[in-house]
């Protein structure tokens, strides 16, 4: 199947806790034919980021998910691509959704959050929404201002972008597709596709901690030299 946008397949997973390999393994068994990457701390770390005093704020407070969606963001428009959550387990294919030059993502539950989006899911390389969302970051967020991830530059954010400044070709799919079960309200019952399951592992507290790691000394060393690259 023609598809347009790269057959790039990525995770983010930052900060200390343990990935949760079996899941993010769902999405590379039903992918077989795309580029795999993980997006990870030591690639975090070994380059400089648009948002990089955003990133570092957030990295600092433990904030992960901040980091993950401003990585994200640039990561997409660097390259195109699929970045599905980590914390989502694939069921099925995805390759029939990607059928125009666009930039994807979906709601996060129309009745229980009507209007809230997803960080994008998915685009075409370099779509300049992406670069308009970056430059809006960068230009009106400073790091102390800055509140949770979800409301400065995730799903909350987005939705004042998209109704401020609605992008062209934004494909929004219904959350069923990848949010099947939202954390509060039933699972979908109806008879819409359903690509992957939420696994809700960050809200549900499901991650492990690593044995014989000291991850307070790392942290240090992160944030080290992550603020050397504002220098």
């Amino acid at each position: 199947m023609e598809i347009s946008i790269p057959k790039k397949l990525g995770h983010i997973w930052i900060g200390p806790l343990q990935p949760p390999i079996e899941w993010m393994q769902s999405w590379k068994d039903h992918h077989t034919d795309w580029e795999y990457t993980l997006y990870d701390n030591e690639y975090l770390l070994s380059r400089r980021w648009r948002a990089q005093s955003l990133i570092n704020e957030y990295y600092r407070r433990g904030q992960y998910a901040g980091v993950a969606d401003l990585m994200r963001y640039q990561i997409l428009y660097e390259q195109g691509g699929l970045i599905p959550g980590a914390d989502s387990r694939c069921l099925r294919p995805t390759d029939e959704l990607w059928t125009t030059p666009s930039l994807f993502t979906v709601y996060e539950n129309e009745e229980k959050k009507p209007g809230l989006v997803s960080p994008f899911l998915a685009s075409a390389k370099g779509h300049p929404y992406l670069d308009q969302i970056l430059r809006r970051l960068v230009r009106r967020s400073s790091p102390e201002r800055l509140e949770t991830p979800w409301k400065s530059v995730g799903n909350q954010f987005l939705k004042r972008a998209i109704s401020t400044q609605p992008p062209e070709n934004l494909v929004i799919f219904p959350s069923h597709y990848f949010i099947p079960k939202h954390k509060e309200s039933p699972r979908y019952q109806g008879d819409g596709p359903v690509y992957c399951d939420q696994m809700w592992g960050t809200t549900l507290n499901l991650y492990q901690k690593p044995d014989g790691v000291d991850i307070e000394a790392i942290r240090k060393e992160h944030i080290t030299i992550l603020e050397a690259k504002l220098s």
